[in-house]
Protein backbone atom coordinates (compact mmCIF):
# COMPACT_ATOMS: atom_id res chain seq x y z
CA UNK A 1 0.00 0.00 0.00
CA UNK A 2 2.97 2.09 0.90
CA UNK A 3 4.50 1.59 -2.81
CA UNK A 4 1.11 2.43 -4.34
CA UNK A 5 0.61 5.94 -2.41
CA UNK A 6 4.28 6.60 -3.90
CA UNK A 7 4.08 5.72 -6.91
CA UNK A 8 0.53 7.78 -6.98
CA UNK A 9 1.68 10.89 -4.94
CA UNK A 10 4.91 10.34 -7.85
CA UNK A 11 3.15 10.30 -10.77
CA UNK A 12 0.76 13.34 -10.09
CA UNK A 13 3.38 15.33 -8.65
CA UNK A 14 3.06 18.13 -10.84
CA UNK A 15 4.79 21.41 -11.02
CA UNK A 16 3.31 24.64 -10.50
CA UNK A 17 4.21 24.98 -14.91
CA UNK A 18 2.31 22.04 -15.57
CA UNK A 19 -0.46 22.89 -13.49
CA UNK A 20 -1.36 26.25 -14.47
CA UNK A 21 -0.95 24.99 -18.19
CA UNK A 22 -3.03 22.25 -17.49
CA UNK A 23 -5.67 24.69 -15.63
CA UNK A 24 -5.78 27.16 -18.47
CA UNK A 25 -6.09 24.73 -21.48
CA UNK A 26 -8.98 23.75 -19.67
CA UNK A 27 -10.12 26.79 -18.88
CA UNK A 28 -10.12 27.58 -22.39
CA UNK A 29 -11.03 24.55 -23.95
CA UNK A 30 -13.70 23.95 -21.30
CA UNK A 31 -16.08 27.04 -22.19
CA UNK A 32 -15.04 27.27 -26.04
CA UNK A 33 -16.53 23.85 -25.93
CA UNK A 34 -19.31 25.28 -24.58
CA UNK A 35 -19.60 27.55 -26.61
CA UNK A 36 -19.05 25.77 -30.16
CA UNK A 37 -21.61 22.72 -28.32
CA UNK A 38 -24.34 25.35 -27.89
CA UNK A 39 -23.71 27.28 -31.27
CA UNK A 40 -24.08 24.05 -32.86
CA UNK A 41 -26.99 22.88 -31.08
CA UNK A 42 -28.49 26.34 -31.98
CA UNK A 43 -27.57 26.52 -35.34
CA UNK A 44 -28.92 22.41 -35.68
CA UNK A 45 -32.34 24.01 -33.65
CA UNK A 46 -32.81 26.74 -36.13
CA UNK A 47 -31.47 24.38 -39.62
CA UNK A 48 -34.43 21.75 -37.70
CA UNK A 49 -37.19 24.65 -37.69
CA UNK A 50 -35.87 26.11 -41.21
CA UNK A 51 -36.67 22.68 -43.14
CA UNK A 52 -39.33 22.06 -40.96
CA UNK A 53 -40.91 25.71 -42.14
CA UNK A 54 -39.67 25.18 -45.43
CA UNK A 55 -41.08 21.89 -46.32
CA UNK A 56 -44.66 22.71 -45.10
CA UNK A 57 -44.51 26.11 -46.24
CA UNK A 58 -43.29 24.60 -49.82
CA UNK A 59 -46.48 21.60 -49.47
CA UNK A 60 -48.89 24.57 -48.35
CA UNK A 61 -48.17 26.58 -51.40
CA UNK A 62 -48.44 23.78 -53.18
CA UNK A 63 -51.80 22.89 -52.20
CA UNK A 64 -52.86 26.22 -52.86
CA UNK A 65 -51.84 25.88 -56.68
CA UNK A 66 -53.39 22.53 -56.59
CA UNK A 67 -56.77 24.30 -55.12
CA UNK A 68 -56.73 27.22 -57.99
CA UNK A 69 -56.28 24.04 -60.67
CA UNK A 70 -59.23 22.65 -58.89
CA UNK A 71 -61.25 25.49 -59.00
CA UNK A 72 -60.54 25.61 -62.99
CA UNK A 73 -61.63 21.91 -62.92
CA UNK A 74 -64.87 22.81 -61.67
CA UNK A 75 -65.01 25.82 -64.14
CA UNK A 76 -64.72 23.77 -66.82
CA UNK A 77 -61.93 25.62 -67.88
CA UNK A 78 -59.49 22.38 -67.52
CA UNK A 79 -60.11 19.14 -67.45
CA UNK A 80 -59.18 16.66 -64.57
CA UNK A 81 -56.32 15.34 -65.79
CA UNK A 82 -55.10 17.96 -68.01
CA UNK A 83 -55.47 19.85 -64.30
CA UNK A 84 -53.28 16.90 -62.52
CA UNK A 85 -50.80 16.61 -65.05
CA UNK A 86 -50.11 20.69 -65.33
CA UNK A 87 -49.59 20.30 -61.32
CA UNK A 88 -47.37 18.00 -61.68
CA UNK A 89 -45.48 19.57 -64.06
CA UNK A 90 -44.68 22.64 -61.80
CA UNK A 91 -44.04 20.05 -59.21
CA UNK A 92 -41.33 17.92 -61.12
CA UNK A 93 -41.52 18.53 -64.77
CA UNK A 94 -43.15 16.97 -67.93
CA UNK A 95 -42.72 13.18 -67.98
CA UNK A 96 -40.03 11.79 -69.69
CA UNK A 97 -40.66 8.43 -72.31
CA UNK A 98 -38.79 6.56 -69.91
CA UNK A 99 -41.76 7.62 -67.30
CA UNK A 100 -39.35 9.85 -64.96
CA UNK A 101 -39.72 13.34 -63.79
CA UNK A 102 -36.99 15.55 -63.19
CA UNK A 103 -36.80 17.44 -60.02
CA UNK A 104 -37.79 20.88 -60.86
CA UNK A 105 -34.66 23.03 -59.88
CA UNK A 106 -36.67 26.22 -59.31
CA UNK A 107 -38.31 24.94 -55.91
CA UNK A 108 -35.47 24.41 -53.72
CA UNK A 109 -36.34 22.00 -51.30
CA UNK A 110 -32.45 21.19 -50.54
CA UNK A 111 -30.08 19.34 -53.28
CA UNK A 112 -31.96 16.38 -53.35
CA UNK A 113 -35.39 17.31 -51.86
CA UNK A 114 -37.99 16.95 -54.00
CA UNK A 115 -42.08 16.51 -54.24
CA UNK A 116 -44.34 13.17 -54.91
CA UNK A 117 -47.97 12.16 -54.29
CA UNK A 118 -49.10 9.10 -53.07
CA UNK A 119 -52.73 8.15 -52.53
CA UNK A 120 -54.80 6.99 -49.76
CA UNK A 121 -53.94 3.52 -51.10
CA UNK A 122 -49.86 4.22 -51.42
CA UNK A 123 -50.08 4.84 -55.12
CA UNK A 124 -47.21 6.59 -56.70
CA UNK A 125 -49.60 9.40 -58.40
CA UNK A 126 -46.65 11.96 -59.44
CA UNK A 127 -42.59 10.81 -58.34
CA UNK A 128 -38.94 11.82 -59.80
CA UNK A 129 -38.44 7.74 -60.21
CA UNK A 130 -41.28 5.30 -59.26
CA UNK A 131 -44.26 7.38 -60.27
CA UNK A 132 -47.41 4.50 -60.53
CA UNK A 133 -45.68 2.32 -57.96
CA UNK A 134 -47.77 1.24 -55.00
CA UNK A 135 -45.22 1.99 -52.02
CA UNK A 136 -47.96 0.81 -49.60
CA UNK A 137 -45.99 -2.50 -48.07
CA UNK A 138 -42.65 -0.56 -48.90
CA UNK A 139 -40.48 -0.20 -45.45
CA UNK A 140 -37.26 0.79 -44.15
CA UNK A 141 -34.53 -1.31 -43.34
CA UNK A 142 -35.45 -1.30 -39.77
CA UNK A 143 -38.75 -2.33 -40.41
CA UNK A 144 -40.79 1.05 -40.75
CA UNK A 145 -43.09 1.61 -43.07
CA UNK A 146 -42.82 5.16 -43.72
CA UNK A 147 -45.55 5.72 -47.23
CA UNK A 148 -48.52 4.27 -44.10
CA UNK A 149 -46.93 7.17 -42.21
CA UNK A 150 -46.54 10.09 -44.44
CA UNK A 151 -50.78 9.21 -45.46
CA UNK A 152 -51.85 8.88 -42.20
CA UNK A 153 -50.31 12.64 -41.33
CA UNK A 154 -51.30 14.07 -44.56
CA UNK A 155 -55.24 12.62 -43.79
CA UNK A 156 -54.45 14.07 -40.03
CA UNK A 157 -54.48 17.54 -41.23
CA UNK A 158 -50.40 17.72 -41.94
CA UNK A 159 -47.49 16.68 -40.32
CA UNK A 160 -43.84 15.00 -40.57
CA UNK A 161 -42.11 11.53 -41.00
CA UNK A 162 -38.76 10.67 -40.15
CA UNK A 163 -36.77 7.64 -41.51
CA UNK A 164 -33.54 6.34 -43.12
CA UNK A 165 -33.87 6.23 -46.65
CA UNK A 166 -30.34 5.83 -49.08
CA UNK A 167 -28.94 8.76 -50.55
CA UNK A 168 -26.75 8.37 -53.76
CA UNK A 169 -25.99 5.50 -55.02
CA UNK A 170 -23.75 3.56 -52.87
CA UNK A 171 -26.54 2.47 -50.21
CA UNK A 172 -25.52 4.78 -47.66
CA UNK A 173 -28.63 5.82 -45.66
CA UNK A 174 -29.53 9.58 -44.10
CA UNK A 175 -31.65 10.50 -42.06
CA UNK A 176 -34.55 11.95 -44.36
CA UNK A 177 -37.78 13.92 -43.25
CA UNK A 178 -41.07 14.78 -45.18
CA UNK A 179 -44.26 16.84 -44.71
CA UNK A 180 -47.40 15.47 -46.16
CA UNK A 181 -50.73 17.14 -46.56
CA UNK A 182 -54.02 15.40 -47.77
CA UNK A 183 -56.15 16.86 -50.70
CA UNK A 184 -59.28 15.08 -50.35
CA UNK A 185 -61.09 16.84 -53.57
CA UNK A 186 -58.38 14.44 -55.64
CA UNK A 187 -57.00 11.61 -53.10
CA UNK A 188 -53.98 13.17 -53.49
CA UNK A 189 -51.28 13.16 -50.37
CA UNK A 190 -48.65 16.11 -51.57
CA UNK A 191 -45.47 15.03 -49.97
CA UNK A 192 -42.35 17.21 -49.92
CA UNK A 193 -39.11 15.35 -48.87
CA UNK A 194 -36.09 16.00 -48.42
CA UNK A 195 -32.13 14.71 -46.51
CA UNK A 196 -31.18 16.40 -43.10
CA UNK A 197 -28.03 16.10 -45.01
CA UNK A 198 -28.74 18.97 -47.33
CA UNK A 199 -29.61 21.87 -44.82
CA UNK A 200 -26.53 20.38 -42.34
CA UNK A 201 -23.69 21.83 -44.64
CA UNK A 202 -24.38 25.72 -42.98
CA UNK A 203 -24.14 23.40 -39.04
CA UNK A 204 -21.18 21.94 -40.31
CA UNK A 205 -19.57 25.02 -41.48
CA UNK A 206 -20.48 26.78 -38.10
CA UNK A 207 -18.91 24.12 -36.10
CA UNK A 208 -15.75 23.32 -38.01
CA UNK A 209 -15.66 27.66 -37.45
CA UNK A 210 -15.68 27.09 -33.93
CA UNK A 211 -13.11 24.17 -33.27
CA UNK A 212 -10.55 26.55 -35.87
CA UNK A 213 -11.50 29.22 -33.30
CA UNK A 214 -11.19 27.03 -30.03
CA UNK A 215 -7.77 25.61 -31.63
CA UNK A 216 -6.02 28.73 -32.02
CA UNK A 217 -7.18 30.46 -28.79
CA UNK A 218 -6.06 27.37 -26.91
CA UNK A 219 -2.52 27.41 -29.18
CA UNK A 220 -2.20 31.31 -27.89
CA UNK A 221 -3.32 30.86 -24.67
CA UNK A 222 -0.85 27.71 -24.27
CA UNK A 223 1.77 30.26 -25.17
CA UNK A 224 1.03 32.66 -23.13
CA UNK A 225 0.52 30.55 -20.30
CA UNK A 226 4.08 28.94 -20.97
CA UNK A 227 5.01 32.74 -20.70
CA UNK A 228 3.28 33.79 -17.60
CA UNK A 229 4.48 30.20 -15.92
CA UNK A 230 7.64 30.81 -16.32
CA UNK A 231 7.48 34.23 -15.17
CA UNK A 232 5.79 32.17 -11.62
CA UNK A 233 7.61 29.01 -11.91
CA UNK A 234 11.29 30.49 -12.48
CA UNK A 235 11.69 32.64 -9.11
CA UNK A 236 9.56 29.52 -7.35
CA UNK A 237 11.87 26.84 -8.20
CA UNK A 238 14.70 29.47 -7.11
CA UNK A 239 13.27 29.65 -3.62
CA UNK A 240 12.82 25.78 -3.44
CA UNK A 241 16.16 25.20 -4.46
CA UNK A 242 17.07 27.60 -1.43
CA UNK A 243 15.30 25.84 0.70
CA UNK A 244 16.71 22.91 -0.56
CA UNK A 245 20.15 24.41 0.65
CA UNK A 246 18.50 25.45 3.91
CA UNK A 247 17.38 21.96 4.65
CA UNK A 248 20.72 20.61 4.12
CA UNK A 249 21.92 22.96 6.51
CA UNK A 250 23.51 25.50 4.43
CA UNK A 251 22.70 28.54 5.69
CA UNK A 252 25.60 30.39 3.77
CA UNK A 253 24.08 30.87 0.19
CA UNK A 254 23.67 34.86 -0.95
CA UNK A 255 19.87 36.00 -0.83
CA UNK A 256 17.71 35.37 -3.31
CA UNK A 257 17.29 38.43 -6.18
CA UNK A 258 13.70 38.68 -7.82
CA UNK A 259 12.80 41.43 -8.93
CA UNK A 260 8.71 40.67 -9.06
CA UNK A 261 6.96 42.80 -7.51
CA UNK A 262 4.43 40.57 -6.89
CA UNK A 263 3.18 37.62 -4.48
CA UNK A 264 6.19 35.54 -5.78
CA UNK A 265 8.76 38.72 -5.14
CA UNK A 266 7.15 39.27 -1.70
CA UNK A 267 8.18 35.32 -0.77
CA UNK A 268 11.37 35.62 -1.88
CA UNK A 269 11.67 38.50 0.37
CA UNK A 270 10.34 36.94 3.21
CA UNK A 271 12.25 33.68 2.25
CA UNK A 272 15.31 35.95 2.93
CA UNK A 273 14.24 37.31 6.39
CA UNK A 274 13.56 33.53 7.22
CA UNK A 275 17.01 32.57 5.95
CA UNK A 276 18.21 35.62 8.11
CA UNK A 277 16.21 34.49 11.43
CA UNK A 278 16.88 31.05 11.02
CA UNK A 279 20.86 31.96 10.52
CA UNK A 280 20.46 34.11 14.33
CA UNK A 281 18.70 31.38 15.64
CA UNK A 282 21.47 28.70 15.26
CA UNK A 283 24.05 30.65 16.07
CA UNK A 284 22.05 31.59 19.27
CA UNK A 285 21.57 27.96 19.51
CA UNK A 286 24.84 27.09 19.47
CA UNK A 287 25.98 29.50 21.75
CA UNK A 288 22.98 28.47 24.11
CA UNK A 289 23.91 24.94 23.93
CA UNK A 290 27.22 25.58 24.73
CA UNK A 291 26.56 27.34 28.00
CA UNK A 292 24.20 24.57 28.56
CA UNK A 293 26.26 22.22 28.41
CA UNK A 294 29.06 24.18 30.66
CA UNK A 295 26.46 24.98 33.02
CA UNK A 296 25.06 21.55 33.31
CA UNK A 297 28.78 20.25 33.60
CA UNK A 298 29.04 22.61 36.47
CA UNK A 299 25.73 21.49 37.98
CA UNK A 300 26.43 17.92 38.06
CA UNK A 301 29.56 18.94 39.87
CA UNK A 302 27.92 20.62 42.82
CA UNK A 303 25.11 17.99 42.94
CA UNK A 304 27.96 15.36 43.33
CA UNK A 305 29.62 17.61 46.23
CA UNK A 306 26.42 18.30 47.53
CA UNK A 307 25.55 14.60 47.10
CA UNK A 308 29.16 13.82 49.36
CA UNK A 309 28.37 16.08 51.71
CA UNK A 310 24.94 14.68 52.00
CA UNK A 311 26.20 11.11 52.57
CA UNK A 312 28.46 12.15 55.17
CA UNK A 313 25.80 14.26 57.39
CA UNK A 314 23.95 10.61 56.65
CA UNK A 315 26.97 9.01 58.16
CA UNK A 316 27.66 11.80 60.91
CA UNK A 317 23.59 11.72 61.42
CA UNK A 318 23.71 8.13 61.75
CA UNK A 319 26.66 7.90 64.54
CA UNK A 320 25.26 10.44 66.60
CA UNK A 321 21.82 8.61 66.50
CA UNK A 322 23.77 5.21 67.34
CA UNK A 323 25.59 7.32 70.30
CA UNK A 324 22.30 8.90 71.22
CA UNK A 325 20.25 5.45 71.54
CA UNK A 326 23.82 3.97 73.60
CA UNK A 327 23.09 7.31 75.49
CA UNK A 328 19.34 6.35 76.35
CA UNK A 329 20.29 2.76 77.31
CA UNK A 330 22.81 3.68 79.47
CA UNK A 331 20.82 6.75 81.00
CA UNK A 332 18.14 3.62 81.17
CA UNK A 333 20.38 1.89 82.88
CA UNK A 334 21.34 4.27 85.26
CA UNK A 335 17.70 4.92 85.59
CA UNK A 336 17.35 1.67 87.06
CA UNK A 337 20.47 1.67 89.25
CA UNK A 338 19.39 4.86 90.59
CA UNK A 339 15.82 3.49 91.37
CA UNK A 340 17.46 0.58 93.13
CA UNK A 341 19.92 2.60 94.94
CA UNK A 342 16.86 5.15 95.90
CA UNK A 343 15.44 2.13 97.06
CA UNK A 344 18.36 1.08 99.18
CA UNK A 345 18.61 4.64 100.64
CA UNK A 346 14.64 4.17 101.23
CA UNK A 347 15.28 1.05 103.61
CA UNK A 348 18.36 2.84 105.34
CA UNK A 349 16.31 5.68 105.70
CA UNK A 350 13.88 3.28 107.54
CA UNK A 351 16.86 1.34 109.44
CA UNK A 352 18.26 4.35 110.87
CA UNK A 353 14.23 5.44 111.79
CA UNK A 354 13.73 2.25 113.76
CA UNK A 355 17.35 2.33 114.93
CA UNK A 356 16.33 5.90 116.19
CA UNK A 357 13.50 4.60 118.33
CA UNK A 358 15.65 2.02 119.82
CA UNK A 359 18.31 4.20 120.98
CA UNK A 360 15.80 6.59 122.08
CA UNK A 361 14.09 3.37 124.22
CA UNK A 362 17.32 2.41 125.45
CA UNK A 363 18.31 5.66 126.49
CA UNK A 364 14.90 5.97 128.68
CA UNK A 365 15.38 2.48 129.95
CA UNK A 366 19.15 3.43 130.81
CA UNK A 367 17.55 6.58 132.41
CA UNK A 368 15.47 4.16 134.08
CA UNK A 369 18.03 1.71 135.20
CA UNK A 370 19.81 5.07 136.33
CA UNK A 371 16.94 5.99 138.58
CA UNK A 372 17.00 2.26 139.37
CA UNK A 373 20.61 2.42 141.11
CA UNK A 374 19.51 5.46 143.01
CA UNK A 375 17.13 3.60 144.35
CA UNK A 376 18.83 0.83 145.07
CA UNK A 377 21.26 2.91 146.82
CA UNK A 378 18.53 3.81 148.93
CA UNK A 379 17.30 0.37 149.41
CA UNK A 380 21.15 -0.97 149.92
CA UNK A 381 20.70 -0.64 154.00
CA UNK A 382 18.11 -3.55 153.27
CA UNK A 383 20.00 -5.42 150.87
CA UNK A 384 23.40 -6.10 152.29
CA UNK A 385 23.64 -9.49 151.43
CA UNK A 386 23.02 -8.93 147.80
CA UNK A 387 25.99 -6.62 147.37
CA UNK A 388 28.03 -9.25 146.45
CA UNK A 389 25.66 -10.54 143.35
CA UNK A 390 25.26 -7.08 142.45
CA UNK A 391 29.13 -6.72 142.47
CA UNK A 392 28.95 -9.37 139.83
CA UNK A 393 26.28 -7.84 137.61
CA UNK A 394 27.48 -5.05 137.84
CA UNK A 395 31.02 -6.36 136.77
CA UNK A 396 28.90 -7.78 133.96
CA UNK A 397 27.00 -4.50 133.36
CA UNK A 398 30.56 -3.02 133.35
CA UNK A 399 31.79 -5.46 130.18
CA UNK A 400 28.47 -5.34 128.46
CA UNK A 401 28.83 -1.42 128.70
CA UNK A 402 32.10 -1.75 127.05
CA UNK A 403 30.21 -3.77 124.38
CA UNK A 404 27.65 -0.72 124.27
CA UNK A 405 30.24 1.40 123.72
CA UNK A 406 31.43 -0.22 121.03
CA UNK A 407 28.67 -0.92 119.04
CA UNK A 408 27.78 2.88 119.82
CA UNK A 409 31.65 3.19 117.89
CA UNK A 410 30.49 0.90 114.88
CA UNK A 411 27.23 2.73 114.63
CA UNK A 412 29.23 6.34 114.75
CA UNK A 413 31.45 4.50 111.87
CA UNK A 414 28.40 3.63 109.94
CA UNK A 415 27.10 7.51 110.44
CA UNK A 416 30.43 8.43 109.20
CA UNK A 417 30.50 6.39 105.98
CA UNK A 418 26.78 7.24 105.59
CA UNK A 419 27.81 10.68 105.39
CA UNK A 420 30.62 9.66 102.63
CA UNK A 421 28.62 8.05 100.71
CA UNK A 422 26.00 10.74 100.85
CA UNK A 423 28.48 13.06 99.23
CA UNK A 424 29.89 10.08 96.71
CA UNK A 425 26.11 10.02 95.64
CA UNK A 426 25.97 13.55 94.94
CA UNK A 427 29.09 13.44 92.79
CA UNK A 428 28.27 10.93 91.08
CA UNK A 429 24.88 12.21 90.53
CA UNK A 430 26.91 15.17 88.85
CA UNK A 431 28.38 12.69 86.62
CA UNK A 432 25.83 10.24 85.72
CA UNK A 433 25.77 11.66 82.09
CA UNK A 434 28.68 8.93 80.89
CA UNK A 435 29.72 7.53 84.08
CA UNK A 436 26.20 5.65 85.47
CA UNK A 437 27.72 2.81 86.18
CA UNK A 438 29.14 4.27 89.26
CA UNK A 439 25.84 4.33 91.54
CA UNK A 440 25.98 0.52 90.95
CA UNK A 441 28.99 0.17 93.50
CA UNK A 442 28.10 3.11 95.84
CA UNK A 443 24.60 1.02 96.14
CA UNK A 444 26.12 -1.50 96.71
CA UNK A 445 28.42 0.21 99.98
CA UNK A 446 24.87 1.70 101.31
CA UNK A 447 23.37 -1.71 100.77
CA UNK A 448 26.39 -3.24 103.16
CA UNK A 449 26.11 0.02 105.58
CA UNK A 450 22.62 -0.67 105.92
CA UNK A 451 23.39 -3.72 106.86
CA UNK A 452 25.72 -3.63 109.66
CA UNK A 453 23.72 -0.52 110.85
CA UNK A 454 20.78 -3.37 111.10
CA UNK A 455 22.92 -5.75 112.98
CA UNK A 456 24.38 -3.00 115.05
CA UNK A 457 21.07 -1.75 116.24
CA UNK A 458 19.96 -5.58 116.89
CA UNK A 459 23.21 -5.84 119.45
CA UNK A 460 22.00 -2.77 121.03
CA UNK A 461 18.62 -3.75 121.64
CA UNK A 462 19.83 -7.18 122.92
CA UNK A 463 22.75 -5.85 124.61
CA UNK A 464 19.96 -3.37 126.48
CA UNK A 465 17.77 -6.60 127.26
CA UNK A 466 20.14 -7.85 129.10
CA UNK A 467 21.08 -5.07 131.16
CA UNK A 468 17.79 -5.06 132.29
CA UNK A 469 17.74 -8.56 132.84
CA UNK A 470 20.69 -7.89 134.93
CA UNK A 471 20.03 -5.23 136.54
CA UNK A 472 16.34 -6.74 137.80
CA UNK A 473 18.84 -9.53 139.27
CA UNK A 474 21.08 -7.09 140.18
CA UNK A 475 17.84 -5.58 142.42
CA UNK A 476 17.34 -8.64 143.54
CA UNK A 477 20.96 -9.78 144.68
CA UNK A 478 20.68 -6.38 146.95
CA UNK A 479 17.21 -7.15 148.55
CA UNK A 480 19.53 -10.38 149.74
CA UNK A 481 22.93 -8.75 150.33
CA UNK A 482 22.16 -6.34 152.64
CA UNK A 483 25.29 -7.48 154.96
CA UNK A 484 27.73 -7.02 152.20
CA UNK A 485 25.92 -3.31 151.84
CA UNK A 486 29.36 -1.11 152.01
CA UNK A 487 31.39 -3.05 149.61
CA UNK A 488 28.03 -2.99 147.06
CA UNK A 489 27.37 0.44 148.07
CA UNK A 490 30.45 1.69 146.59
CA UNK A 491 29.78 -0.43 143.88
CA UNK A 492 26.47 0.56 143.18
CA UNK A 493 28.04 4.66 142.83
CA UNK A 494 30.56 2.91 140.47
CA UNK A 495 27.31 1.57 138.80
CA UNK A 496 25.44 4.61 138.89
CA UNK A 497 28.63 6.32 137.43
CA UNK A 498 28.68 3.78 134.50
CA UNK A 499 25.00 4.73 133.86
CA UNK A 500 25.33 8.22 134.31
CA UNK A 501 28.59 7.65 130.84
CA UNK A 502 25.70 4.97 129.32
CA UNK A 503 23.24 7.62 129.44
CA UNK A 504 25.45 10.31 128.43
CA UNK A 505 26.60 7.60 125.48
CA UNK A 506 23.18 6.59 124.42
CA UNK A 507 22.40 10.46 124.06
CA UNK A 508 24.86 10.87 121.74
CA UNK A 509 24.03 7.81 120.01
CA UNK A 510 20.51 8.63 119.66
CA UNK A 511 21.48 12.14 118.50
CA UNK A 512 23.96 10.90 115.82
CA UNK A 513 21.29 7.88 114.85
CA UNK A 514 18.74 10.91 114.62
CA UNK A 515 21.22 13.03 112.33
CA UNK A 516 22.08 9.88 110.40
CA UNK A 517 18.21 8.91 109.70
CA UNK A 518 17.98 13.04 108.67
CA UNK A 519 20.46 12.21 106.34
CA UNK A 520 19.30 9.58 105.04
CA UNK A 521 15.84 11.14 104.63
CA UNK A 522 17.36 13.66 102.84
CA UNK A 523 19.43 11.40 100.30
CA UNK A 524 16.65 9.46 99.97
CA UNK A 525 14.67 12.72 98.13
CA UNK A 526 17.57 13.64 96.79
CA UNK A 527 18.11 10.36 94.72
CA UNK A 528 14.41 10.73 93.95
CA UNK A 529 15.34 14.05 92.71
CA UNK A 530 18.31 12.12 90.45
CA UNK A 531 16.12 9.44 89.98
CA UNK A 532 13.62 12.18 88.19
CA UNK A 533 16.38 13.71 86.42
CA UNK A 534 17.43 10.82 84.97
CA UNK A 535 14.00 9.52 83.75
CA UNK A 536 13.68 13.01 82.18
CA UNK A 537 17.15 12.83 80.45
CA UNK A 538 16.21 9.54 79.44
CA UNK A 539 12.96 10.92 77.98
CA UNK A 540 14.69 13.34 76.32
CA UNK A 541 17.46 11.23 75.10
CA UNK A 542 14.70 9.14 73.39
CA UNK A 543 12.80 12.35 71.41
CA UNK A 544 16.86 13.18 70.62
CA UNK A 545 17.05 9.49 69.28
CA UNK A 546 13.93 10.12 67.25
CA UNK A 547 14.60 13.39 65.96
CA UNK A 548 18.03 12.07 65.02
CA UNK A 549 16.21 8.97 62.78
CA UNK A 550 13.61 12.03 61.26
CA UNK A 551 17.27 13.97 60.35
CA UNK A 552 18.50 10.61 58.88
CA UNK A 553 15.61 9.68 56.94
CA UNK A 554 14.93 13.29 55.66
CA UNK A 555 18.95 13.53 54.69
CA UNK A 556 18.44 10.09 52.88
CA UNK A 557 15.48 11.33 51.44
CA UNK A 558 17.82 14.80 49.95
CA UNK A 559 20.41 12.44 48.94
CA UNK A 560 17.48 10.35 46.54
CA UNK A 561 16.14 14.07 45.49
CA UNK A 562 19.88 14.78 44.48
CA UNK A 563 20.61 11.79 42.91
CA UNK A 564 17.32 12.02 41.02
CA UNK A 565 18.87 15.97 40.12
CA UNK A 566 21.63 14.56 38.86
CA UNK A 567 20.36 12.17 36.62
CA UNK A 568 18.54 15.07 35.44
CA UNK A 569 21.35 17.41 34.88
CA UNK A 570 23.11 14.10 33.12
CA UNK A 571 19.89 14.13 30.76
CA UNK A 572 20.24 17.72 30.65
CA UNK A 573 23.53 17.83 29.18
CA UNK A 574 22.92 15.15 27.04
CA UNK A 575 20.02 16.81 25.30
CA UNK A 576 22.41 19.71 25.33
CA UNK A 577 24.68 17.66 23.24
CA UNK A 578 22.46 16.65 20.62
CA UNK A 579 21.24 20.24 20.40
CA UNK A 580 24.41 21.22 19.92
CA UNK A 581 25.04 19.00 17.44
CA UNK A 582 21.99 19.58 15.38
CA UNK A 583 22.35 22.81 15.12
CA UNK A 584 25.93 22.12 14.08
CA UNK A 585 24.95 20.74 11.22
CA UNK A 586 23.79 23.91 9.64
CA UNK A 587 26.75 25.87 7.74
CA UNK A 588 26.24 29.46 9.34
CA UNK A 589 28.08 32.59 8.18
CA UNK A 590 30.20 34.43 10.52
CA UNK A 591 29.56 37.33 12.86
CA UNK A 592 30.67 39.82 10.77
CA UNK A 593 28.70 38.41 7.57
CA UNK A 594 24.89 38.89 7.44
CA UNK A 595 24.80 37.17 4.14
CA UNK A 596 23.52 40.33 2.50
CA UNK A 597 26.63 41.31 0.43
Amino acid sequence: MGKTGGAYVTKFNWTIRKKMLLFCILLLFIPSSIIAFDTYRDAKSETDLLIRNNLANSVKLMVQNIAAFNDMVENGQLSLEEAQEEVKSIMLGSRNEDGTRPINENIDLGENGYYYVVSSKGDLIAHPKQEGENLWDKKTSDGFYYIQDVIRQGQSGGGFTYYDWPLGGDGHEALKITYAINMPEWDWNIVAGSYYHDYNEGQTRILYSTLTTLVLCIIVGTILVILFSNHIAGPVKKVAAEARKVAGGDLTSEPLAIRNKDEIGQLADDFNTMKQSISKLVRQVIQSSDNVSSSSHGLQTSIAETTQASRQIAESTQGIVTGIESQAISTEQSSKAMEEMALGIARIADTSTLAYETSVRSKEAAEQGFRHIHLSIDKMATAGRAIDDISGIMAVLSERSREISGIVTTMSEIASQTSLLSLNASIEAARAGEQGRGFAVVAAEVKKLAEMSSLSAEQINTLVNDVQADISAAFSSTETGSNQFRQGMVEIEETGDSFSRIVEATQEVVAQIQEASASAEEMSASTEQIYASLQELERVAGQSAESSEMISASTEEQIASMESISQSSQALHVMATELKDAAHRFKVAKAGETGNK
